[in-house]
C-alpha cells in the first residue's frame, strides 16, 4: 500500500484525509436519505417521501461542495502526480454515487401515486441494495489503513451487492411490464430504475479502485 495510501500518515496531509472522510460520509448520507424516501413511499406517507427527497438533494449538494474543496487541496501538489491523479479519479467516481442517488430522488418526486403488484416494495428493496453497497464501500475505505485482506473481502461484498441489484432490476422490470401502467409512468419508472442501478454500479466501480489501491 505504499503508493496511494502513503499520504495518509503524513502530518501535512491530514487535512486532506479529514475532507476525504467527510466526503465519503456525505455520499453515504445521500443514498441513506434516498432509502428513507422509498421507505416512506411504501408506507403511503407522501409528505415524508417529499421531505426525504429534499434531504437527498441537500446532501448531494453538500457532497459536491466537499468534493470541490478536496480537489482544490489535491491540486496544491502535496502528492506525487501519479498518486494525485489516482485519488482525483477516485473522488470523482465516489461523488458519482451521490449524483445518481440525487438523480433518482429528483425523478422520484414525480411519482405521486400508489403503484400495483408490490412495485413500491420492490423499488425500496432495490434502493436498499444500493445503500448497502455504498455503506460497504465506506467500510472498505475505512479499512484501507488497516488490513489489505479485509479491504479485498469487503470490496467483494460490494460486487456481490451490485450483482444482486442487477437481479432486482430484472425482476422489477418484469413486474412493471405486466402491470398495465400508462406510458408516462412506464417512462418515469424506467429512468428511475436506471438511476438506482447507476448508484449501485458506481459503488462497485469505486470499490474496484479501492481494491487496486489496496494491492499497490
Amino acid at each position: 500500500m505504499a503508493n496511494i495510501l502513503s499520504w495518509i500518515g503524513m502530518e501535512r496531509e491530514k487535512s486532506v484525509l479529514e475532507i476525504a472522510k467527510k466526503h465519503t460520509e456525505k455520499v453515504k448520507e445521500t443514498v441513506d436519505k434516498l432509502e428513507n424516501a422509498f421507505a416512506a413511499y411504501v408506507k403511503g406517507d407522501f409528505a415524508a417521501k417529499d421531505a426525504a427527497i429534499k434531504e437527498v438533494i441537500t446532501a448531494e449538494r453538500q457532497a459536491d461542495y466537499i468534493r470541490r474543496d478536496l480537489l482544490d487541496k489535491l491540486s496544491e501538489g502535496i502528492l506525487l502526480p501519479p498518486d494525485r491523479e489516482d485519488l482525483i479519479h477516485f473522488v470523482k467516481r465516489l461523488d458519482s454515487i451521490a449524483d445518481n442517488a440525487n438523480a433518482a430522488g429528483r425523478l422520484f418526486e414525480f411519482l405521486d401515486k400508489p403503484l400495483p403488484n408490490g412495485i413500491p416494495t420492490k423499488l425500496y428493496q432495490f434502493v436498499r441494495t444500493a445503500l448497502l453497497a455504498t455503506n460497504k464501500l465506506g467500510e472498505a475505505i475505512d479499512a484501507m489503513t488497516k488490513d489489505k485482506r479485509t479491504v479485498l473481502a469487503i470490496c467483494t461484498e460490494v460486487e456481490l451487492l451490485e450483482e444482486q441489484g442487477d437481479e432486482q432490476k430484472k425482476e422489477l422490470t418484469g413486474i412493471i411490464l405486466k402491470s398495465n401502467l400508462d406510458a408516462g409512468t412506464l417512462i418515469l419508472l424506467h429512468d428511475l430504475i436506471e438511476s438506482i442501478e447507476e448508484t449501485c454500479d458506481r459503488a462497485e466501480d469505486s470499490a474496484d479502485l479501492v481494491r487496486i489501491f489496496a494491492v499497490k
